[in-house]
């Protein structure tokens, strides 16, 4: 009899994989609905690019991430869920303070999910260099 379940890293990398992409399309529209009175199509692109921009490089990332131990991967993928999450609700009002703008959060959001991603890639990478070590 064929044992037909996956892996629970094969389970958390699926599951990621949807939460990204579906956050980068939710956060892409929002990008154009909130911007839907602005006439600049410039403006448009680059808020568009930089809102994505995240998304992007985790979904690389976890292309390339099949090889890491498997703490790191569940590590990743935790930060997968968390970033989306992060995105979607401050693009959807709900870390709104009142009087801010919608430029300053699809400013802010994409350089905090930048910052949060790069500091805990680095301890993925540092905690498996550490162990190989010893």
């Amino acid at each position: 009899m064929k044992n037909n379940k996956l892996p629970v890293a094969d389970l958390l990398q699926k599951t990621a994989l949807v939460f990204l992409l579906t956050g980068g399309a939710v956060s892409f529209f929002m990008v154009l609905y909130s911007s839907r009175n602005t006439h600049s199509v410039l403006l448009k692109v680059l808020f568009s690019i930089w809102v994505l921009s995240p998304f992007v490089a985790l979904f690389i990332i976890n292309n390339s991430s099949a090889g890491w131990k498997l703490r790191g991967r569940i590590t990743f993928y935790i930060l997968i869920y968390l970033l989306t999450i992060f995105s979607v609700s401050g693009y959807g009002g709900i870390l709104i303070f009142p009087r801010t703008k919608p430029a300053f959060i699809y400013i802010v959001v994409p350089f905090i999910n930048w910052i949060f991603a790069a500091l805990v890639i680095f301890f993925i990478y540092g905690s498996s260099r550490s162990t190989e070590k010893n």
